[in-house]
């Protein structure tokens, strides 16, 4: 071989068969372990987004999360009611949820936005007793059925979290005229300030909103019990608004020592009107002369 020729290089050998599939082999462990712990952290995340805790890491929604935890529904998870059921839709939700990350960071939110719509159906799928409750004092079954049915939160916006305006303006993320005049709370209807009105001393209810209250008879929401001698627009001879009715106590007029009242109902002496007495029946011929 002349001289500053170099040499020709050997031929690699081709990889031993066994250890090329242990590198595939490893190969492939190394990707599904990356894969799994991506989606053990994902999956890990998703849980931790949908818990109560969570929603209180942001300001604005402390006033929220600590009304909710003093509310009645304080074991029911916000995402009951705000995210609609489903895997599907709560994965949905999250784009929602990276949307209002956004804002979180770019804008300077205030409150209360009264934009959470929660359907009737999330409520009723806990209360499925709801839609055919018609009792007193307020039958749901009527409102329901109605030509234009009202939804629950109509009636309960703050039932998930009553936030006082106080609460809000403290965390300085107050609306600026958001608080209706004498409201304290997210949600509270101010009674009698739309088309209805209330009753002087009767308990502050929201029916006042949509009710004339002052000009209805009280039969119209209250059911008397049996034997209860109720005719309309008399309830107050008896029952004033300022005094619950379970403290009612009612003294009926001494009309001899033997008539004590309280052994047959009202309506065997008053049969048509508590201001006409018969005697009738009890004594077919009529009052004994002693009486």
């Amino acid at each position: 071989m002349a001289r500053g020729t170099a040499k020709p290089e050997k031929p690699a050998k081709p990889p031993r068969p066994e250890k090329h599939r242990r590198l595939i082999w490893l190969r492939i462990a190394i990707w599904l372990g990356i894969l799994l712990a991506v989606g053990a952290l994902l999956y890990a995340a998703v849980i931790y987004t949908e818990q109560p805790s969570f929603c209180g890491v942001c300001h604005e929604m402390v006033p929220y999360h600590e009304a909710w935890e003093a509310g009645p529904h304080a074991d029911v998870s916000c995402i009951t009611c705000h995210v609609a059921p489903g895997l599907v839709n709560r994965a949905a939700h999250k784009f929602v949820a990276l949307k209002e990350v956004w804002d979180h960071f770019t804008t300077d939110p205030t409150f209360p936005m009264l934009s959470a719509n929660v359907p009737d159906g999330r409520c009723i799928a806990c209360h499925p007793e709801i839609p055919a409750e018609d009792a007193e004092p307020f039958g749901h079954k009527t409102h329901l059925e109605q030509e234009q049915p009202m939804q629950c939160q109509h009636c309960h916006a703050d039932t998930g979290h009553k936030v006082t305006f106080t609460a809000l303006k403290d965390a300085g993320i107050l609306a600026e005229g958001a608080q209706t005049a004498g409201a304290t709370y997210v949600g509270e209807i101010i009674l009698g300030s739309e088309k209805g009105s209330t009753l002087p001393g009767h308990e502050a209810v929201k029916c006042s909103n949509c009710h004339d209250m002052a000009a209805a008879d009280c039969q119209t929401c209250h059911r008397p019990p049996p034997n209860h001698y109720a005719s309309a627009g008399q309830c107050t001879t008896c029952h004033k608004p300022t005094v619950p009715f379970e403290q009612t106590v009612f003294e009926h007029p001494a009309v001899g020592e033997e008539h004590t009242y309280r052994s047959f109902p009202c309506v065997d002496c008053h049969p048509k009107s508590l201001t006409v007495a018969s005697c009738t029946r009890c004594h077919e011929g009529g009052a004994p002369e002693e009486d």
